[in-house]
């Protein structure tokens, strides 16, 4: 895990109210593009090489939103996506290099809110991670206070996505 902390200063109270992204990508360029537009639009970031590392810190802290590479060295990040999704109810937009439809569609049935296709716009990507809190804090259709993941008698409903598991 690289940026182990959550990025901004402390003491600045504008960063202490700051959505928190999870930046999930195993090329150190691509990461520092992504946690530096980020940055210069007033996000805290967090940054993980590798999907397992970025489930451990889902155990103990709640992003508002994870950006997630699919080309991941230790856990296919469709796979990943799905975790995410089971485990938090953060948003999720994957920034990958594959721009297949079927991973696309995959990706998005799993639970991601967004897809963006490598090389990207750093500008467009904001403009998402924007996009996807302001849905996700207007409930997007969901009744106020509404859960996203509800669980009874050994099954699970991802509520966002229509998921029964």
């Amino acid at each position: 895990m690289t940026g182990a902390g959550r990025h901004g200063q402390p003491s600045d109270p504008q960063a202490a109210r700051s959505p928190l992204i999870y930046v999930v990508e195993d090329d150190d360029a691509v990461a520092r593009l992504v946690v530096g537009a980020l940055h210069e639009f007033g996000f805290g970031t967090q940054t993980f090489r590798n999907g397992a590392a970025v489930l451990r810190q889902l155990r103990t802290e709640r992003p508002e939103l994870c950006v997630v590479d699919l080309g991941l060295p230790d856990i296919d990040g469709i796979e990943l996506v799905r975790q995410i999704a089971a485990l938090s109810s953060s948003g999720v937009l994957i920034l990958t290099g594959r721009g297949h439809t079927v991973d696309r569609v995959m990706g998005l049935e799993l639970g991601a809110d967004d897809y963006m296709v490598k090389p990207f716009e750093p500008r467009e990507l904001v403009a998402r991670v924007r996009s996807i809190l302001r849905r996700r804090a207007t409930g997007s259709g969901a009744a106020p206070g509404q859960k996203r993941h509800a669980s009874f008698l050994g099954w699970s409903l991802d509520c966002a996505a229509n998921i029964l598991r």
